[in-house]
């Protein structure tokens, strides 16, 4: 940290970022990356502890989360979100939780994979 502290209580980080080991910047110089968060009142990356159907995107400030885009599903806790693998006939929605997606609402189509749904 700036003025060669090895306290790293002293640094104080940038929402969404953290001061890495040896860090000489005191806002704070790597992103948090997918899976964890960082807010100001941590100084390391902590592990998300989002409920399915949420992840942790790189620069995360909360153990929330956020929503799993549509054409995804997210598992929750640390884990990213992948890729939606549902047949033909459904669809991975926002807030998705499994890979194989949900079936079609009546009056859509869906071609599977991580398309969305289409209104007929």
């Amino acid at each position: 940290c700036v003025g060669g502290t090895t306290d790293m209580a002293l640094c104080r980080v940038e929402i969404g970022r953290y001061c890495s080991v040896g860090s000489g910047n005191s806002g704070g110089n790597a992103i948090c990356p997918v899976g964890f968060y960082c807010n100001e009142n941590n100084i390391l990356p902590k592990e998300c502890t989002c409920v399915p159907g949420k992840y942790c995107p790189e620069g995360s400030s909360t153990a929330d989360g956020i929503m799993c885009p549509k054409g995804s599903a997210c598992a929750g806790a640390a884990e990213d979100k992948i890729e939606c693998l549902s047949p033909p006939g459904s669809h991975c929605p926002t807030g998705s939780n499994h890979p194989l997606g949900v079936v079609c609402p009546a009056g859509n189509f869906c071609s599977g994979g991580s398309d969305d749904a289409i209104q007929c």
